[in-house]
């Protein structure tokens, strides 16, 4: 899980965020499971939601979301803002798409691990808006690193990209 603020519903519930909110079994009834492209309060989803949030809201940030870099635990991403700045770091999310480091993001508990639970485990078949923070017509070298269950949206996400593409991933 990553830890962050959180989103709320307009009544104020706590949403967590999941592949699958129907697979959850341990259901707490003070928090809505939600999936980042169900519907969610004025008839948007939430990752629509959460574009508006960080469109209106990142100045204040009443939720106390995270940039992306500082959502997970692992200190790299810290480490490669410092090196490269914010605005040159994009994070590869399995519950969010491609986003840019600075991007604020709740509390979410998705991954692409093939360990994890059935609920939180996204799988090649799930649909999934992904965002795709990258700007149309970038030619810099675009170097990614991660775990290798990752690499599959990075490509889809990355297919139109005209620089050059680098791949390194964690494997046995």
């Amino acid at each position: 899980m990553k830890h962050a603020g959180r989103m709320k519903t307009a009544d104020g519930k706590l949403v967590e965020f999941v592949a699958r909110p129907d697979e959850v079994v341990n259901r707490d009834v003070n928090v809505i499971y939600a999936h980042p492209d169900d519907v969610g309060d004025h008839g948007l989803t939430w990752r629509n939601n959460l574009l508006d949030y960080n469109a209106e809201l990142a100045a204040t940030n009443p939720l106390n979301l995270l940039p992306a870099y500082r959502l997970y635990e692992r200190d790299v991403y810290r480490r490669l803002v410092n090196v490269f700045d914010v605005e040159n770091v994009f994070i590869l999310s399995a519950g969010w798409g491609l986003v840019r480091a600075s991007f604020l993001l709740p509390e979410y508990d998705i991954t692409f691990n093939s360990r994890a639970d059935s609920y939180n485990r996204r799988r090649k078949k799930d649909q999934f808006c992904d965002f795709n923070h990258l700007e149309n017509g970038c030619a810099d070298d675009l170097l990614f690193f991660g775990g290798v269950d990752y690499r599959l949206l990075f490509f889809a996400l990355t297919e139109g990209y005209v620089g050059r593409r680098v791949v390194y991933f964690n494997s046995v």
